[in-house]
């Protein structure tokens, strides 16, 4: 079994590094690494060629935003799953891959929903998958701890209506078509608390309330108030994670949530209001 990993950067020469320095010590080396470059002036594409011990599959040219160029990087895949880690993305250790390969070995999944390292200032806390029933509120797992079958993301690209939740919106649709899902409570990526989700609060809560009404075919009440419920928890967790960590910064120590490691476990789901799709 091979995986695709598909790193997407625009100027980020120390992030691309930083990814690729995970991906090289993974132990299970079954794997391409495919970098869609959108297109960089900085010396992001010259750091590139100088690593080493693994040579990635590159392609430079401008996009029209994150999810064309993700889009790109799924249809350039020759694994059989494809896992997202961007400039600055990083695996939650050496082993990931090995574990997801004997995991699927023996399983047929459409998408693995997958455990996450949340860090914020010098905090680290453990984040496990949620039930794919959150799809109502959100994703159910974070985009660089999610594993798709590649067929099914080349089925149906990204779509590039919208700029935070493609995302979202993508597995929202699968979920209304029928999907199967797998659990896999251990980290698969070290997510770091920012970025634009967590600032543009505004086109969040838009793109969130018209993926709710449109494509889950909730009620626009529900829509609205499942959407403000989102954006508000993006508000509060920033603000209780800030305030908390804040106690800790500058020591050397990481306040880790423990984990349990658990066999992948599978359930075919199809949100109950996707009737007539």
């Amino acid at each position: 079994m091979m995986f695709s990993v598909v790193s997407v950067v625009l100027n980020d020469a120390d992030g691309i590094l930083k990814t690729a320095n995970s991906i090289i010590a993974q132990s299970n080396k079954n794997y391409e690494w495919i970098i869609i470059d959108g297109g960089s002036h900085d010396e992001t594409l010259q750091e590139i060629k100088q690593i080493q011990k693994i040579k990635p599959i590159v392609y430079s040219e401008i996009d029209n935003g994150i999810y064309d160029a993700m889009n790109k990087g799924i249809d350039a895949a020759k694994g059989e799953y494809l896992i997202f880690m961007n400039a600055g993305d990083s695996f939650a250790n050496q082993y990931v891959l090995e574990i997801l390969e004997h995991e699927l070995a023996t399983k047929l999944v459409d998408v693995v929903l997958g455990g996450t390292y949340q860090h914020i200032n010098n905090c680290m806390f453990y984040r496990r998958p949620k039930n794919i029933n959150w799809i109502v509120h959100g994703l159910p797992a974070f985009h660089q701890s999610t594993v798709y079958k590649t067929a099914l993301l080349r089925s149906q690209n990204y779509s590039l209506d919208f700029i935070l939740l493609s995302d979202y919106e993508w597995l929202s649709y699968r979920c209304s078509q029928g999907v199967t899902v797998g659990y896999l409570n251990y980290p698969i990526s070290n997510f770091f608390v920012g970025g634009l989700s967590y600032t543009n609060i505004w086109l969040k809560f838009k793109e969130s309330y018209r993926i709710k009404y449109t494509v889950l075919r909730e009620s626009k009440l529900w829509s609205i108030i499942s959407a403000i419920h989102a954006v508000s928890k993006t508000l509060i967790v920033m603000y209780v994670l800030y305030m908390v960590c804040g106690f800790f910064k500058g020591s050397s120590n990481s306040r880790i949530m423990k984990y349990g490691r658990d066999t992948l476990t599978i359930e075919y789901y199809k949100h109950p209001k996707s009737s007539g799709l």
